[in-house]
């Protein structure tokens, strides 16, 4: 929309409004989405006369304090009070100095299109991609003049390959407007026509102050390949490159240095990098029974091997200092859920020891020695007081789980990976439909691929996190060897009412 106003009362405010086929809308998760809007709806301008005299007021304030036309961005509050977000200059000439359709002295060049708004100021060279006759953007070649219909935000992804724009529609206060200009890629809006007399291929220069097209290239227009950063004399970009210095520079690379350690940190980056050797290091630094440093053997009823990685809150005070614990040393919600669901009656685990058959055959089939209750071939729980991330590995296949319990809705989350198995592909098809079923009536979305499950859910409650997990845990004792014994003459929808049935029993 455009609003006009040219004193300062409301016989003074003209607004003209465009089409607007869709709008953005809150969602109930907390995001937006779009959505089409109605016909009447669509019509409708969308802000009021009395706004737009405020935003006029705040217009001129501005241009009287910085001296030249201000780029403004605001926005409305839930009472309908406007906010002033953020200004910078407009980089379009002053009113009076334009030189819009007039050819520049000493071009030798046959200008060959006139008219339009200067969006961006500047001047570009090169050849011209007509998003009309060529759509597939992929094929832009960098310093490419772009051509195109209208002037959509989407297209300032193109922003780092191209030297100039030229658009049929859109104007100086278009998304791509703003980031032209913030570019300093000079654009020409609202020159219709442009994209049948400008070709796909053709070599041009523009000028977008002047508003005129020459065929060929002007070697004074041509641009630079590499344009300066637009703010590298604000205080912005001082502070940020002086905030950079202790973000993204690497020093940490070599864990086998004696600086690899806390003190030899200098930047956010080395911290990550840091904490993500030593997690790693404790994890998988398996020294006999013991499961490993930092990892403690969980004894249970159960027939699997569990070592759990403590790190901070997922074990109560009893078993912190204890090489193994008990399921009732566990502080983690996760994983007490998870363990609920594991031990529910409606999973018969039996006599027999599950752990991964597959890696155990690869070791030994290959001339290693190898034993079966091995730490290698174990179930590791990487635990906190709201978080688990679960590697469970059974019979011929695993399972990876990761999960956030926490008061916060808005950062929770389960996601689970399902794969492997040692029936034939017939079994193991049913078996992914069936818990494709139950998965879904969690709640989850769900994805599979031949063996491979894949399930997430995000931004539900904490009483919700442990429901699930509960159910999933049955899930994964139900279903450890079931790949064994089914065909695909199974009634799934079937099973998976006996299984939601089983769990209430």
């Amino acid at each position: 929309d455009e609003a006009v106003v040219k004193g300062e009362g409301l016989e003074d405010v003209e607004i003209r409004p465009v089409k607007k086929k869709r709008k953005m809308v809150e969602t109930d998760q907390g995001g937006t989405s779009v959505v089409d809007t109605d016909e009447e709806e669509a019509d409708l301008p969308s802000i009021t006369p009395e706004l737009a005299l405020i935003l006029a007021s705040w217009a001129r304030m501005l241009y009287d304090h910085f001296k030249t036309p201000q780029d403004v961005e605001w926005c409305v509050d839930m009472e309908g009070n406007p906010c002033l977000l953020q200004n910078r200059p407009l980089n379009k000439p002053v009113p009076g100095s334009s030189r819009a359709n007039v050819e520049r002295p000493g071009i030798k060049a046959h200008p060959i299109f006139k008219g339009g708004e200067t969006a961006s100021t500047g001047t570009a060279s090169g050849r011209v991609f007509n998003l009309v006759e060529q759509p597939d953007w992929s094929r832009l070649t960098r310093g490419s003049i772009l051509v195109a219909p209208a002037g959509g935000a989407e297209l300032a992804v193109l922003m780092d390959r191209i030297s100039g724009i030229i658009t049929e529609y859109g104007g100086k206060a278009s998304h791509l407007a703003s980031v032209a200009r913030e570019f300093g890629i000079p654009y020409m809006a609202g020159a219709q026509g442009a994209t049948k007399i400008l070709s796909h291929g053709m070599e041009i220069s523009m000028d977008a102050e002047g508003l005129c097209v020459y065929e060929g290239i002007v070697a004074d227009f041509t641009r630079p390949k590499s344009p300066s950063f637009p703010f590298d004399d604000t205080p912005f970009y001082t502070k940020f490159t002086s905030v950079m210095k202790f973000v993204s520079p690497l020093r940490l690379t070599d864990p086998a240095s004696p600086d690899f350690r806390p003190e030899g940190c200098r930047s956010l980056h080395d911290i990550i990098r840091f904490v993500h050797e030593k997690a790693v290091s404790t994890m998988f630094d398996i020294s006999g029974k013991g499961g490993g440093k930092g990892a403690k053997r969980l004894d249970s009823h159960l027939p699997i091997s569990v070592f759990i990685v403590d790190v901070g809150g997922g074990v109560d005070n009893v078993g912190r200092d204890k090489a193994s614990i008990t399921p009732e040393n566990i502080s983690s919600i996760p994983l007490k859920w998870v363990w609920r669901g594991l031990t529910h009656p409606s999973v018969k685990w039996g006599e027999m020891h599950h752990f991964n058959w597959s890696d155990y055959d690869s070791i030994v089939l290959s001339g290693g020695v190898i034993s079966k209750n091995s730490p290698n071939l174990a179930t590791y729980a990487v635990v906190s007081s709201d978080y688990l991330n679960l590697n469970m590995r059974f019979g011929y296949h695993f399972a990876i789980l990761d999960t956030l319990c926490s008061p916060f809705d808005q950062t929770n989350h389960i996601m689970l990976r399902f794969a492997g198995g040692g029936g034939d592909f017939e079994g193991r098809s049913a078996r992914a439909r069936y818990i494709k079923g139950i998965l879904h009536r969690l709640g989850m979305n769900v994805t599979v691929t031949a063996d491979l499950i894949e399930a997430q859910v995000k931004g539900i409650s904490c009483d919700k996190v442990k429901e699930v997990l509960r159910e999933i845990g049955r899930l994964l004792g139900v279903t450890r060897l079931m790949d064994m014994s089914l065909s695909g003459d199974e009634d799934i929808e079937r099973m998976v009412q006996e299984f939601f049935k089983s769990g209430r029993e």
